[in-house]
């Protein structure tokens, strides 16, 4: 199990792929993995949803209408999801070269260019 206290360089990579296994993930303070990994995510994912509706809401149309657009337009055909991979996989590629300098000690500011 990995101690934040007494490893300075302490990642969740690190707590994951441990020696300990998979039975001592510590991914945050709470204590409990499945806060971590299951209910924060999906918390934020509803916050962000209630957001986007209220902002959707204040310019005057359905907010429940325009997320099954959205969902249509990015999953409804072969077509979207050709253009929603094309495109995120730029995101994901960018996401991991951060994520690699990160887990070296760097700070990598210009991973989108």
């Amino acid at each position: 199990m990995v101690n934040r206290q007494s490893s300075p360089g302490y990642s969740p990579i690190v707590s994951v792929f441990g020696s300990a296994g998979l039975g001592s993930i510590t991914l945050g303070s709470t204590g409990f993995v499945w806060v971590d990994i299951g209910v924060i995510p999906l918390l934020n994912l509803v916050i962000a949803l209630i957001v986007a509706g209220l902002v959707v809401v204040i310019i005057g149309e359905n907010p429940f209408q325009a997320l099954g657009i959205m969902l249509d337009g990015a999953m409804g055909s072969l077509k979207g999801w050709s253009y929603m991979t094309y495109y995120a996989t730029n995101f994901i590629f960018t996401g991991l070269a951060v994520a690699v300098a990160f887990h070296a000690g760097l700070f990598n500011i210009g991973g989108e260019g």
